[in-house]
């Protein structure tokens, strides 16, 4: 099997010399493994690479260049013209090959801009992008950055202790924060973080978030507030209640998926009449495969009113008529059916949900019901009477 490519030995025919690792051998080596590999699937015989070298070219600064081209050696500015134009020709397509030479026309023609600001790049904004199963990062890593999540889930990944493996402790969404160890100034993470789904997060540093929040106070106190309110801090307090959750499957606690759901082009009237006929405070939306969309509560139908008075851009016969993807968020935070009670309790503690919808899988987000909270403090309470009253439980159990 021949190699091809910068770090490939490739005799060329031409001389019998070993190719130089530049660009106009890599693509003729290319071509020609191409056209070797079809001749052999057709049974003809194969062709030594081949190529008579056009020259070189080498830009050194200041509109300067020296080249060698078909044997004429060349320097200056007129090297340095023909350098470019090279490059300008190996573009894929004339309207771009137009609008970067436009471009490289106007700075001959004008003096660079030197008024813009160059910001400090130790103290930068950025955005990432992570796979399902990718670490955001691990326990015990630098903490060196705070994340704000745009878009995707991410597991708080936890352990008891060294040697038994982390699991999923919480589940986070759009509009959550993960990363918090770098403002309270520690030097490492104190759990692991691992994309759920796709996730999209703004990355900032811990020198760049304390400029920035010094100025806005009330970003400050909301995240120094949402930081004491984290509910592996609340489960310190309650460990047996941790271990009884973690242990207990999350089918205990699923009802049913609600008779009554929407769609995304629901109108604003029909999921009123919904939310008033179940009895429940929500009403699921679902696509056309039937697969969670979003959660539309009394909150959301009354921002909707007062979006739309606000506005003035919808008649008032149309209002009703509005449809529910013009003001209900999509990816709603959900846990999936083999997660555990503890993994459900806690993200609806994270978020300060009543209750939250639980799908098939992570990959597969057909709706399989919903977890109430009232019914996961019912069951630790029903779980904390029998190890207190051992007698009566034995009587409940033997009827």
């Amino acid at each position: 099997m021949r190699k091809l490519g910068d770090c490939a030995y490739i005799t060329n025919a031409f001389d019998n010399k070993p190719s130089p690792p530049t660009a106009q051998f890599a693509e003729r080596e290319g071509r020609q493994a191409a056209e070797n590999i079809v001749r052999a699937l057709h049974g003809q015989p194969t062709r030594p690479f081949y190529f008579k070298p056009l020259g070189q070219l080498c830009s050194i600064g200041a509109r300067r260049a020296v080249a060698e081209m078909f044997g004429f050696r060349v320097s200056g500015i007129l090297a340095w013209f023909i350098w470019r134009s090279v490059y300008l020709l190996k573009l894929p397509s004339w309207s771009r090959r137009i609008r970067v030479g436009t471009d490289w026309a106007w700075d001959l023609l004008f003096p660079r801009d030197l008024g813009a600001f160059a910001a400090n790049q130790s103290q930068h904004v950025s955005r990432a992008y992570y796979r399902p199963g990718d670490f955001i990062y691990r326990k015990g890593d630098p903490a060196n950055f705070f994340y704000a999540i745009e878009q995707g889930e991410v597991e708080i990944l936890r352990g008891a202790d060294g040697a038994q493996a982390e699991k999923p402790f919480a589940i986070l969404g759009p509009g959550d924060f993960i990363g918090e160890a770098a403002l309270l100034q520690n030097e490492s993470y104190l759990a692991s973080i691992r994309a759920r789904t796709v996730v999209r997060l703004v990355a900032m540093s811990r020198d760049a978030f304390s400029q920035h929040a010094g100025l806005m106070a009330p970003l400050r106190n909301i995240v120094a507030g949402a930081m004491q309110q984290r509910a592996e801090n609340i489960w310190l307090h309650f460990p047996a209640a941790k271990d009884a959750l973690g242990k207990e499957p999350l089918s205990t606690f699923l009802e049913p998926i609600p008779e009554a759901t929407l769609k995304p082009e629901s109108t604003l009237e029909q999921a009123v009449a919904s939310l008033t006929g179940s009895g429940l405070s929500f009403v699921f939306v679902l696509d056309d495969q039937e697969c969670l969309w979003g959660v539309s509560n009394g909150t959301d139908l009354s921002l909707a009113g007062q979006m739309i008075a606000y506005k003035q851009t919808v008649a008032p016969e149309d209002v009703k008529n509005v449809q529910l993807r013009e003001f209900v968020s999509a990816e709603p935070v959900t846990v999936s059916a083999d997660d555990s009670g503890l993994l459900a309790a806690s993200t609806m503690l994270e978020h300060g949900l009543t209750w939250i919808p639980v799908v098939v899988s992570k990959s597969d987000h057909h709706l399989n019901g919903y977890v109430r909270m009232e019914k996961v403090s019912y069951w630790l309470l029903q779980q904390a009477a029998h190890q207190t009253n051992p007698t009566i439980a034995r009587r409940q159990v033997t009827g």
